[in-house]
């Protein structure tokens, strides 16, 4: 079988799913249901699963993954507070799983360096790295020769140094939104795409119900992960739920195989 019908079999596979999906009826109640179809809304489904959570609805109100988690770098970094760098880390451990028991997620332990141009954002690396070295993260300061020896493609006329992070990894986002996604349908969460939330109802402190352009489906907990639209979200409680997030516009280029590449200050991160 050529390449060609493989993809139009998945599109086939997709298209089904997407239907079936269009024509299923909204459940009048559920325990959880979670607002967003994104790499953290589908690992909340995918872990509520695991630990016997069965009755979880998800609202999405565009196609499943259409949010900003497929157009991420799927880098994963560890060169933070250790809060944060407790959920990488265990996010790392479970993608290596489930890549073992046979999920493509592309996932790799490629490093990364985070680059200084200035000697004051040397000074302030060199600030986050004594905070993290006691707790046990793997890093070193490097020197703009050991940068261009880690990465040759990288211009270091005008680097001050940098902080190598070996244990950083990489993969696709994607891969590991749609295979989360797989794991936490079979296991019993249910999915329901074009359902537009219009208002969070709340009563004592506690959300009791949404209502969407599907209908009204109570629930006894609630989960907003609605990414860059989770403010707007927070905007249709009663009383309003002030969530601070304020997306920003960006840009992003996908290429074919770059022979070189040059760093600007705060303003271009690459992925190779």
């Amino acid at each position: 079988m050529n390449l060609n019908k493989i993809l139009s079999k998945q599109k086939l596979q997709t298209l089904h799913k997407i239907s079936s999906r269009s024509i299923t009826l909204l459940p009048n109640q559920a325990q959880v249901v979670i607002v967003g179809s994104g790499v953290v809304a589908n690992s909340v489904a995918y872990h509520l699963v695991e630990n016997g959570w069965k009755d979880i609805v998800l609202l999405e109100q565009d196609s499943l993954g259409s949010g900003t988690s497929s157009f991420g770098s799927g880098t994963l970094g560890l060169f933070k507070p250790i809060d944060e760098r407790n959920i990488i880390n265990y996010s790392i451990k479970l993608y290596k799983k489930l890549q073992a028991e046979g999920y493509n997620l592309n996932i790799e332990q490629v490093g990364s360096i985070n680059l200084a141009t200035t000697k004051d954002r040397l000074i302030a690396l060199r600030r986050r790295m004594a905070f993290n070295l006691p707790t046990g993260l793997n890093c070193e300061m490097v020197s703009p020769n050991e940068i261009k020896k880690l990465h040759p493609h990288i211009n270091v006329t005008d680097v001050e140094g940098g902080v190598w992070v070996p244990e950083d990894c990489i993969g696709n986002p994607e891969s590991i939104r749609s295979t989360l996604a797989s794991l936490a349908e079979k296991g019993g969460a249910r999915y329901f795409e074009k359902c537009h939330v219009s208002e969070v109802h709340t009563s004592n402190g506690r959300v009791y119900g949404v209502h969407t352009s599907q209908g009204f489906i109570k629930c006894e907990y609630f989960v907003n992960c609605a990414g860059m639209w989770s403010r707007e979200l927070g905007w249709l409680c009663n009383p309003k739920v002030r969530i601070p997030i304020y997306p920003a516009q960006h840009f992003y280029v996908t290429t074919e195989a770059v022979g070189s590449t040059s760093t600007e200050p705060a303003a271009l991160y690459s992925r190779l």
